[in-house]
């Protein structure tokens, strides 16, 4: 049965995805089957990332180097860099690579509509996410603050505002889009840093929760700050 947190984060990603559309459709000239190419591989992408890419992973590193099977402050410090690394690295690479095939690409020809992408690919990644650890993971404590819905909105607002920076630092091309993806990824990094400190009990999840609303929030106001300068003028 879902939690009403989960149905609440799940709705109004929905609605997110709605407004964008709406919002966004009459200000930049889209191809709506490219923009189903930004969207639709997204969907499953948590799930896709954590079940055949990120556990196993982690279950090999922890086979080989003898490891017990359990989150704790004691675990080596690479394991527990790696841990917290691994996954914003991941995530923001898989988004950005999903934009850069045909037919998202097409998206990135144009800043406006590159952000209009990234926040579409961004919110189709949370939704998925959303489902994926509410009714896919078998063990709960991966994510403690999982099925509340101000945890799940956080990571909404969180991946919209991070793709869509990625994507217009992709349309920019260069140096430029490498030194924005370094720039998600750490500010990904930074925002589920409370998550993997309350993992290992050195956090509470309260602290943790606002923690996460800080990188969230910072995030929001980064691409926020750059949807004002790309939007300014009337299309």
């Amino acid at each position: 049965m879902a939690s009403m947190g989960v149905i609440t984060a799940l709705l109004l990603t929905a609605t997110l995805v709605c407004v964008v559309l709406v919002a966004g459709l009459s200000r930049v000239r889209v191809l709506v089957w490219a923009v189903l190419g930004a969207v639709v591989p997204l969907l499953p992408m948590a799930y896709l990332l954590n079940r055949f890419i990120r556990a196993p992973f982690f279950d090999y590193l922890g086979t080989q180097a003898n490891l017990p099977p359990f989150l704790g402050a004691d675990l080596p410090w690479w394991f527990l860099g790696l841990w917290w690394l691994f996954p914003p690295l991941l995530e923001e690479w898989v988004k950005a690579l999903v934009l850069l095939f045909p037919p998202a690409r097409q998206l990135l020809q144009e800043k406006r509509s590159a952000f209009l992408a990234g926040v579409l690919a961004g919110l189709a990644f949370a939704l998925g996410e959303t489902a994926y650890v509410h009714w896919a993971t078998p063990d709960p404590s991966v994510v403690i603050l999982a099925g509340y819905a101000a945890e799940r909105v956080a990571f909404t607002l969180l991946h919209a505002a991070l793709t869509a920076r990625v994507a217009v630092g992709l349309a920019q091309g260069g140096g430029q889009a490498l030194r924005v993806f370094l720039g998600a990824a750490g500010l990904h990094a930074l925002a589920v840093l409370g998550i993997v400190l309350m993992q290992i009990g050195w956090l509470e999840p309260l602290a943790a929760l606002i923690a996460l609303w800080v990188g969230a929030l910072i995030a929001a106001g980064w691409s926020a700050w750059l949807a004002r300068r790309l939007f300014r003028e009337t299309v």
